[in-house]
């Protein structure tokens, strides 16, 4: 029996630590369609996905990444980049989304898309957000989302991610290890 139980237990632990996350995708940015794969990947892509109204996290995790980045050399500069995608789009418009991410380094790229387009896109990570109303929130509704930046390579697989990013050490020295 218990040899049974740890067997399977064995069995979907592999099955699941074998599941490749990523892929292409396509949202909006300020002027128009972006397509993650015809957009020039970089050898590294970042990607976190907030919203612009966040008040808490969103505002500290792009805050270090924007010192982390300004740490990088210009060779790594042109090899990383840094995308915020917006999971509000019944709020988040792209404009407001491209000047957001801008405030906290001028290179970082601010993407939203429809719904539909979102959830495709967080689906390729193992990532997830909840829009619910709330009528006794400061806007209306609560957003909760994953807190992690992930690491897709020029190809948009998965290769890293960084859990609670709060510090610029932990982000400068995931993207050194995988450039």
């Amino acid at each position: 029996m218990i040899a049974g139980i740890l067997f399977v237990g064995g069995v979907v632990w592999v099955t699941i630590s074998q599941i490749t996350y990523g892929g292409d995708f396509v949202l909006k940015k300020k002027n128009g369609q972006w397509r993650f794969l015809e957009q020039s990947p970089k050898t590294l892509n970042l990607i976190y996905f907030g919203f612009t109204k966040c008040e808490n996290v969103c505002p500290l995790t792009m805050s270090v990444a924007g010192s982390a980045f300004r740490e990088l050399t210009a060779n790594e500069l042109e090899n990383v980049s840094f995308l915020f995608v917006s999971v509000d789009s019944e709020h988040d418009t792209p404009e407001r989304v491209s000047t957001y991410a801008a405030q906290f380094f001028p290179a970082f790229t601010g993407l939203t898309g429809t719904k539909a387009q979102i959830d495709k896109t967080i689906q390729l990570c193992p990532a997830g957000y909840i829009l619910e109303s709330n009528p006794t929130a400061p806007l209306g509704y609560t957003l909760t989302h994953t807190d992690k930046i992930f690491i897709l390579n020029r190809h948009g697989i998965l290769i890293e991610t960084i859990t609670t990013p709060r510090n610029k050490e932990d982000i400068l020295n995931k993207i050194r290890k995988n450039l």
